[in-house]
């Protein structure tokens, strides 16, 4: 499945659950945003790894759960891998972070009892007496700003022993911030819960993104799910940030920019091949998504 956050820049972003192939390799690690600005989300996404940002530059808004967070430079945000989010600033100034993401398997191994378990209580954490935000003195704050920049030159440098240079520093980052924040680990049956519920909304968003082309509506898919249809509408916007509706507009746009673009299709046969009933609903929903209609839009691309 695509990234939900690069999947389309600004209003145009379409919210999925995002999956890492940079797991499946042998070292869990990866930087994204090295000198470019972040994805200004419509709506909010969540993985599997954990992430830690440092705000580099401008201000910005990070929305977890349901906390919102005002960013600056110097800030630094910690998420884990169950909490939904999503980052917005104004369109004039960019948000500009470092974002670090890395599977918990880099810090720590049930197998082996060697690797530190404590590092993970900074992501595996009570909600209730934990700030994604945390508030640091002015000495960790440049410490944390350096080691993410000595990380980012490893990362890019891809020297001989990089990914030692990176775990240990990484490890710094953490221990640091566990200094300075609340974090008492979480019951681990309540952090399940919480998987489990994001299992479930991976698997609905899933079945949106396999059958957008044909009749699908909300009431359809709160009963392929065995959800009341009222139910189904409000934790569908609970838990996306935008409404089934909006939601479903966003993901055939998005197809139908695919379908013109690198297939050569007119606007009205990728409008019904998304799924739109007719092209008056299609233009309404195209200019909303992108803020242009379909032929201004590749004008604009040409």
């Amino acid at each position: 499945m695509a990234d939900a956050a690069a999947s389309m820049r600004g209003t145009k972003a379409v919210p999925v659950k995002r999956e890492w192939s940079v797991m499946e390799g042998g070292f869990p690690f990866e930087i994204v945003h090295i000198g470019e600005p972040a994805n200004n989300m419509s709506a909010f996404h969540w993985h599997d790894y954990m992430e830690l940002s440092y705000i580099e530059e401008n201000e910005g808004c990070y929305e977890i759960e349901d906390r919102v967070y005002r960013v600056a430079k110097g800030d630094v945000v910690v998420i884990n891998g169950i909490e939904r989010h999503r980052v917005t600033f104004k369109g004039d100034r960019p948000l500009h972070e470092t974002v670090i993401h890395f599977d918990p398997k880099l810090i720590w191994f049930k197998e082996d009892p060697t690797m530190e378990y404590g590092y993970l209580k900074l992501f595996k954490h009570d909600r209730l007496a934990f700030n994604n935000r945390p508030e640091l003195g002015e000495e960790t704050r440049e410490k944390v700003g350096r080691l993410f920049g000595e990380i980012t030159l490893e990362y890019q440098g891809k020297k001989l022993f990089n990914e030692l240079l990176i775990k240990a520093k990484l490890l710094t980052v953490i221990a640091l911030l566990l200094r300075e924040c609340r974090a008492e680990a979480v019951d681990a049956g309540e952090f399940l819960s919480k998987r489990n519920q994001m299992d479930r909304l991976k698997r609905i968003l899933a079945h949106i993104e396999g059958n957008f082309g044909g009749e699908m509506g909300l009431e359809s898919t709160a009963a392929h799910f065995h959800f009341n249809a009222s139910y189904f509408s409000d934790y569908f916007r609970k838990n996306v940030g935008i409404t089934f509706s909006e939601y479903l507009a966003r993901i055939r746009v998005r197809e139908a920019i695919k379908l013109m673009t690198e297939k050569g299709l007119g606007s009205t046969d990728a409008a019904f091949e998304c799924g739109f009933n007719n092209i008056a609903s299609f233009y309404a929903a195209f200019k909303r998504v992108t803020g242009m209609n379909p032929g201004g839009y590749l004008r604009s691309r040409s």
